[in-house]
């Protein structure tokens, strides 16, 4: 248990960051959004993605591998005082190529308001899907009424399919051979004026490829004041603390020392679900 929540089912896709394709598809004209519109997505406010057109919509996160779903919080909201709109529900596609074509299967999709952060780990429904290329949130209707909306806010946990994304780094367990889970990073309930160091280790999966210059860094995509970025450190000797960290190169298989994550909560901070998203990149991969 994280403090007042259950644990999350797994990883946080980071899916604005990733590599993952935003698409807004009415009938059957598929346009590409703006990456900054994904960050909206997978924030922590109350703002969503709000459809701009009458007709049948469809917003689709097409993934650069194919994917295991563990859980999603839907947050889809859509209605209106008139006129006429259907929710046709959360769909998914093991072949996709444009969020178009492809086959797409309708899956079980409680909905869930665009409402505060105690909803977005509140109302994250399991599910079990594997080689999932793309998700997609479906409606139609019609905007002659005055009121008609419908927007979206999904948060997807779950990772790359076995095989999938061979060169992608990991987040270590720093004593175990494995990876960590979702709820690993998560330090519960956090009383102010309080301490606490959490280890980890990076891995470098690949069998033929070294990462270089592989660093760490952190964001918040939304934050508060005081920053909850501000309140994090990595250090490697225990001595020096910094807002990020270069691990140098990581050869095929080799898993990197032992980085310490520590976090000081100050005495003024904020009362509330805060998140901070730990970056590991490498410069290069060869």
């Amino acid at each position: 248990m994280a403090g007042n929540y259950n644990d999350v089912p797994g990883q946080r896709m980071a899916y604005d960051r990733d590599g993952t394709v935003c698409v807004y598809v009415n009938g059957t004209s598929a346009t590409q959004q703006a990456q900054s519109l994904m960050v909206t997505m997978n924030d922590h406010g109350t703002t969503g993605w709000n459809f701009p057109d009458e007709g049948n919509l469809q917003g689709v996160l097409i993934f650069p591998e194919k994917r295991d779903i563990v859980g999603v919080h839907q947050a889809v909201e859509y209605g209106g005082s008139s006129g006429w709109n259907t929710y046709h529900g959360f769909k998914t596609s093991v072949d996709t190529t444009n969020g178009i074509d492809g086959t797409w299967v309708t899956q079980a999709s409680p909905t869930t308001g665009i409402g505060n952060r105690e909803s977005m780990r509140e109302n994250i429904t399991p599910y079990n899907l594997t080689g999932i290329k793309a998700v997609k949130w479906h409606w139609a209707g019609s905007w002659y009424g005055a009121g008609q909306y419908f927007r979206i806010k999904p948060h997807l946990y779950g990772g790359p399919t076995s095989g999938e994304a061979p060169n992608r780094l990991r987040f270590w367990h720093p004593t175990l051979d494995q990876e960590v889970d979702g709820a690993y990073f998560d330090w519960g309930d956090i009383p102010r004026s309080t301490t606490v160091d959490k280890d980890f280790r990076i891995k470098n999966p690949s069998a033929t490829l070294t990462a270089e210059t592989v660093g760490l860094t952190m964001e918040a995509l939304t934050d508060t004041t005081p920053s909850n970025v501000g309140q994090h450190s990595f250090t490697t000797d225990g001595v020096t603390f910094a807002s990020s960290v270069n691990l140098g190169d990581l050869a095929p298989g080799v898993i990197s020392p032992v980085v310490t994550l520590r976090r000081v909560t100050v005495a003024d901070a904020v009362f509330s679900l805060w998140w901070t998203r730990i970056v590991a990149s490498a410069s290069a991969w060869v």
